[in-house]
């Protein structure tokens, strides 16, 4: 909060960046609403500024958890010394409680005895019930492995139907304060991919999978091709084989039996650029030939070709990358369009569309 210059008594302030200055003003500021008081602003934004009432406060109460107290050198609460503004360290306390906990040798008996001595009693009072138990864990894994392991998320697993159900009807939240934790849901799901997956969750287990995958009949393989480019681009396409007996006849599968569209197949790439997109649709006509025996060529261009058009949705490198795979197949005695150029090439099967 920083005086105006020529400010005017209800409009002497702004916020400002803490190196504003007249001279320098690329820094962030703004003006105060007229809504608002700025004497009470200043009370508590003005380091030295003192409060109207009140001498000071009393000592907080405020806790923090042993785990990341270290972190927390300083209260979060506003506190007033001598009507001013001040920041309270915080400080530790040790707790002197003793117990003992006593477990059965036997690894199926899950229960435990803890015994306290009445003598050493807790300084603090009970913080809320975050940390989970063996038992709340086990109950959350049952749900991520009823949810599918693969491709979940926390929020996945929270709001599929089967969740609920192991849960008598609850939310996880509701059911035990720890799950409120999204972090500690994450380690679990985190957890239970790794069993299904021991290679990693990265490149090198999509790789791991593809070659499991080979060793399956083509119509069982989800994942086709694996392919790279220039740069370390990688590309992997998978998808569905009877969908892409559908795919010969339409670019944009509509299945008229379930009236919907259908994925066939989907496509994973960590780059979008014109040459990527080239190999994109080489690598999508040689999945179609190997699952279907047909070529995935269009009317226009080629005797025997059945796909009409292309939907794009406005993306240039996409358009032109498509163009250079498609011409190569182009039959000018057929077709009649005799252009080497592929820019040219896509006003004859391209159709751009916008949701505008």
């Amino acid at each position: 909060m920083k005086a105006r210059i020529n400010g005017t008594l209800r409009n002497g302030y702004f916020i400002g960046c803490s190196q504003w200055s007249p001279t320098w003003r690329d820094h962030v500021s703004d003006s105060i609403l007229d809504s608002i008081d700025e004497t009470l602003l200043a009370e508590l934004m003005l380091p030295q500024a003192g409060f109207s009432s009140g001498s000071g406060t009393t000592a907080c109460s405020r806790i923090g958890s042993s785990r990341v107290g270290e972190h927390h050198k300083f209260c979060t609460h506003i506190h007033l010394k001598d009507s001013k503004s001040v920041r309270e360290a915080m400080i530790h306390h040790t707790c002197h409680a003793y117990m003992m906990i006593y477990v059965p040798l036997d690894p199926d008996l899950c229960m435990a005895c803890v015994t306290f001595d009445t003598a050493k009693l807790h300084t603090h009072p009970m913080g809320p019930m975050t940390k989970i138990s063996l038992n709340i864990k086990e109950k959350y894994r049952k749900c991520v492995r009823a949810a599918g392991v693969l491709g979940t998320t926390a929020q996945k697993v929270d709001d599929t139907p089967t969740t609920r159900l192991l849960l008598n009807g609850q939310s996880p939240a509701m059911f035990h304060p720890s799950l409120h934790r999204k972090r500690l849901k994450q380690g679990i799901i985190r957890d239970e991919k790794l069993k299904v997956s021991p290679e990693g969750l990265g490149i090198s287990a999509i790789y791991a999978r593809h070659i499991k995958d080979l060793k399956l009949p083509a119509e069982e393989r989800h994942i086709r091709s694996i392919a790279t480019t220039l740069g370390g681009r990688v590309l992997i396409i998978t998808m569905v084989p009877y969908l892409a007996n559908l795919v010969h006849w339409e670019f944009v599968i509509w299945y008229g039996s379930v009236e919907r569209v259908l994925t066939a197949g989907r496509v994973y790439t960590n780059r979008a650029d014109r040459p990527h997109y080239k190999c994109l649709f080489d690598e999508l006509q040689k999945i179609i030939f190997q699952l279907t025996g047909k070529q995935l060529h269009f009317k226009c261009f080629t005797a025997g070709g059945t796909l009409v058009t292309m939907g794009v949705d406005m993306e240039a490198p996409q358009v032109q990358g498509a163009c250079d795979s498609f011409l190569p197949k182009n039959e000018p005695e057929y077709s009649g369009i005799t252009t080497a150029d592929p820019d040219k090439f896509a006003l004859y099967f391209v159709r751009a569309w916008s949701t505008d």
